[in-house]
């Protein structure tokens, strides 16, 4: 009876901090898993009273939505004025920005669509300045390769 008031008390303490704090863009979040049985039995294993960081979803819309109109990429027209590698390396830069600031957290794999988002939005800013088809200038990055 002891024990399982005890078990009881300690469900009610993890559900009570389960707490999310938003400093400046990063989100931390007091991680939860329920695993009655290593309750029950004592052990402490999984990620039960870990603190984590993770990449808010609002910024991946914010950053995505700088590259996209009605939900697709689009090209950026005022970076066609630039020469190809001052385009590609400003792509670079941003991108390369937004995961080193951002690189502790433990959903660093959902800027992926981001990185789809600006490679599109790449590709057609430079078919847009050479006025060609984005496929011509795919085929023309596997001679020169393009990392964002």
């Amino acid at each position: 009876m002891r024990s399982s008031n005890l078990c009881l008390m300690k469900i009610k303490r993890l559900l009570h901090m389960r707490v999310i704090a938003k400093p400046i863009f990063w989100v931390m979040k007091y991680m939860f898993c329920m695993q009655m049985t290593n309750m029950i039995i004592g052990h402490n294993d999984g990620i039960n009273g870990s603190i984590g960081l993770r990449v808010p979803h609002h910024i991946k819309q914010k950053k995505c939505s700088e590259y996209m109109r009605c939900g697709k990429p689009i090209h950026l027209p005022q970076r066609t004025i630039d020469t190809a590698y001052s385009i590609v390396a400003q792509y670079q830069t941003e991108y390369r920005g937004i995961v080193q600031y951002y690189k502790m957290a433990y959903n660093l794999h959902t800027l992926s669509y981001l990185k789809y988002v600006m490679e599109v939005s790449l590709v057609k800013t430079l078919a847009s300045k050479y006025k060609t088809t984005c496929r011509k200038i795919y085929r023309s990055a596997i001679r020169i390769v393009v990392v964002l």
